[in-house]
C-alpha cells in the first residue's frame, strides 16, 4: 500500500482538524482505504450500494459509519472535512462522473480536501 499510504498521508496533511470527518464514496468493504484513514485519526463515513460489503465494514471497522446509498444521488445534509472516492469513479459513466461534482460540493466543508 505504498502509493496509497503516501497519497493518504498527503491528503491527511491537507486537513487541519485533529479528528477530521471524511466521506468515503464507494467504500466497498472499507479495506484498505477506510482502515488507513481511521488509523490516521479520521472519522470515516463510508457510502456504498453493496449491503454485503457494508456489513463486512460494519463488523470489521465498527468505529466507522457505513451507509447504503448510491453516491450519484447522495444528499446526507452533512458536510465533511474531506472526501475520498478511491477506485470508485471507474464504475461510473462519463455523465455520472461529471454529476459527482455537485455531490462533492454539497458534502464538502469550505476549505475541505
Amino acid at each position: 500500500m505504498t502509493l496509497e499510504a503516501a497519497w493518504l498521508d498527503a491528503f491527511r496533511q491537507c486537513i487541519q482538524r485533529q479528528y477530521p470527518e471524511v466521506l468515503y464514496l464507494g467504500c466497498s468493504s472499507g479495506f484498505p482505504i477506510a482502515k488507513a484513514l481511521i488509523d490516521r485519526d479520521c472519522a470515516v463515513t463510508g457510502v456504498d450500494t453493496s449491503e454485503p460489503l457494508l456489513d463486512f465494514a460494519r463488523n470489521s471497522l465498527p468505529q466507522g459509519k457505513w451507509i447504503a446509498a448510491d453516491m450519484r444521488t447522495l444528499d446526507l445534509s452533512v458536510r465533511f472535512d474531506g472526501i475520498v472516492a478511491w477506485r470508485s469513479f471507474f464504475h461510473l459513466d462519463h455523465d455520472s462522473r461529471r454529476g459527482m461534482f455537485s455531490v462533492f460540493a454539497k458534502h464538502l466543508r469550505p476549505g475541505g480536501a
